[in-house]
């Protein structure tokens, strides 16, 4: 995926467990406002103030626990992750830091385009998926064909009603 040349806001967190390794969640500038404005925060002029970084801190915090708890179900494998921890900067300065600290021979991240609806309006974001390869490897080697539910993507998926208590 291209990271593109705009600046981006959102968090990154890095897995423990199996496998370990990073997730980033990044919005274009206009669409974390957005979030964060749907989540009762006052608006900013030209900046992220503290409750706009706590309001896209706790919106990713919801959507990587969730992606990380889908990740495990399927994997059989437990993992947790660090608080997030709020970024804004361009893709690429955010990403590359963490590819060194990978390894060098890491060859692949998935990327989600994923969509936040908020009561007003929808808007995009992308998931930056960065595992360790080789404990990825190891946690799919695990897995047989005949052990995979049929039904991989509604374990995938996050139930809002469970997050929001009903509210979302």
């Amino acid at each position: 995926a291209k990271l593109g040349d705009d600046r981006q806001v959102g968090v990154a967190v890095e897995l423990t467990g199996l496998p370990s390794g990073y997730v980033l969640v990044l919005f274009d500038e206009p669409s974390a406002r957005t979030v964060a404005e749907a989540m009762g925060t006052e608006p900013v002029d030209g900046g992220f103030g503290p409750m706009h970084r706590s309001a896209i801190e706790e919106i990713c915090n919801v959507m990587i626990s969730g992606f990380v708890d889908g990740w495990a179900n399927v994997l059989g494998t437990s993992n947790q992750h660090t608080p997030p921890e709020f970024v804004h900067d361009f893709a690429s300065a955010l990403v590359d830091p963490i590819m060194v600290d990978l390894a060098t021979e890491q060859e692949h991240a998935f990327v989600f385009d994923t969509v936040v609806q908020t009561s007003e309006e929808a808007v995009s974001c992308q998931i930056y998926a960065l595992p360790e390869e080789r404990e990825l490897q190891r946690a799919l080697e695990r897995l047989s064909p005949e052990e995979l539910p049929a039904d991989i993507e509604s374990r995938m998926r996050v139930d809002p009603d469970s997050v929001f208590g009903g509210e979302a």
